[in-house]
């Protein structure tokens, strides 16, 4: 039998010397799987952009000419890929061991199994919950803690490192593994959606397909969270909230988003601080004031 493919997507968005890194910690320790890299430049500025291009005899390099989002950036990536699986990467990304080649497996022992990822550590070796719940009204209403102690296997615990491969409702899109067929026969990244969310709406239409996300924690990879968004923090933020207004209003009705959208409101009114939010929420359409309309991206 032939040795299936790994087609790496990374984006790069004024991150290049984190996607040299990154690229090189794939070629250091991914030794038994076949593998191709395509980087995305992103919109970056010229000299970013310039300095991955400098490395293009050593992988693929895409270019866009605007920040396309996470989504648009990544389907750029995945239409030129040949790889059996995709892997997408954020560019903070640092491969320790070679992780992936047993998540292929696992994927092809488990038919059932649409995504998956390794456990995610940050810079200090901390453990970082690789995976979220979905969204939806008891989640906004209850603590997470409550729900996890509660229902523990519809909501694993976030804040422990799990014994064996469990299923999570989406895993999250800094490390996403899955065969590139079922990614296109599920429609890819929602391309509307310019940051964040990405993942549960991914997710949402797995499941309808019979498919679900895994974590496999016997296998880890570490993180520098944030090093691609560090310098727009109160953007970034309000953008995950214009993100998870719209990816829930796909799979609700008019009435549960209405009700999900006064719950997060009623929770921010008392952070002042937070009121730059309010718009996003009041609004009919978020979509309309995400960043990927401003000039700051």
């Amino acid at each position: 039998m032939l040795k299936p493919s790994v087609s790496f997507v990374i984006l790069n968005f004024n991150t290049a010397q984190l996607v040299l890194k990154c690229v090189e910690s794939i070629r250091r320790n991914v030794v038994d799987t076949t593998f191709e890299i395509i980087v995305v430049d992103n919109g970056s500025d010229p000299a970013d952009r310039d300095a991955v291009l400098a490395h293009q005899d050593e992988f693929q390099v895409v270019v866009s000419r605007q920040n396309l989002g996470f989504g648009g950036g990544n389907m750029l990536g995945a239409n030129v890929a040949n790889g059996d699986y995709l892997c997408f990467l954020n560019s903070d990304v640092e491969l320790t061991s070679d992780c992936v080649t047993p998540l292929v497996a696992y994927l092809r022992d488990h038919s059932d199994v649409g995504c998956i990822t390794p456990q995610q550590y940050n810079s200090q070796g901390q453990l970082v919950s690789s995976f979220n719940h979905d969204l939806g009204l008891l989640p906004e209403i209850v603590n997470r803690k409550i729900l996890e102690r509660l229902f523990p296997a519809r909501y694993p615990s976030r804040r422990r490192l799990h014994d064996a491969p469990f299923t999570a409702h989406h895993i999250n899109g800094c490390f996403l593994l899955m065969p590139a067929p079922l990614f296109w026969q599920c429609g890819g990244f929602d391309m509307n959606i310019f940051l964040y969310s990405e993942e549960y709406d991914l997710s949402m239409r797995l499941l309808k397909l019979g498919y679900h996300c895994t974590v496999n924690p016997n296998y880890s990879f570490v993180h520098h969270q944030g090093k691609s968004t560090e310098n727009a923090r109160s953007l970034t933020r309000r953008e995950g909230f214009i993100s998870d207004v719209y990816a829930f209003r796909k799979y609700h009705n008019a009435f549960h988003s209405f009700l999900y959208r006064l719950v997060i409101i009623i929770k921010l009114l008392p952070k002042v601080k937070r009121w730059y939010i309010l718009p996003v929420l009041l609004s009919g359409s978020p979509l309309s004031l995400s960043m990927r309309h401003k000039k700051y991206i």
